[in-house]
């Protein structure tokens, strides 16, 4: 958003599935975003389901895997780099800051609280 509430776009992801961004971080050389992603899984049954009664973690199904990239953008708009998180279980990114120039995500991962630091 700019000083007069318009909005610009500043990155559009050209991924196939749904992704958002989850949180943003700012500096004076960067902009950090954690971008949630959907990814869902192929998954053969041989024989009828039972009904789940209760999950463990919001989200997380075994038709369905969440899991985070994290985008740096210069403070001109292009992209420094982008990391994608991948675990085999899903991860929310739920926080983030930048302490002394590197990012810190706090969120979970497979349904238990996580914290990741750049190191």
């Amino acid at each position: 958003m700019t000083p007069g509430l318009r909005s610009s776009t500043v990155w559009k992801d050209d991924d196939a599935f749904p992704s958002n961004i989850q949180v943003v971080a700012t500096s004076t050389d960067q902009i950090l975003f954690a971008v949630k992603r959907q990814r869902p899984i192929g998954v053969r049954r041989l024989a009828t389901a039972t009904l789940e009664v209760s999950r463990p973690s919001a989200g997380a199904t075994a038709a369905m895997n969440y899991w985070n990239s994290q985008l740096k953008l210069g403070v001109d708009g292009t992209a420094i780099s982008i990391y994608d998180s991948a675990f085999g279980l899903s991860s929310f990114a739920q926080g983030l800051v930048l302490h002394r120039g590197k990012p810190v995500i706090c969120g979970s991962l497979g349904g238990r609280p996580a914290i990741s630091a750049q190191q």
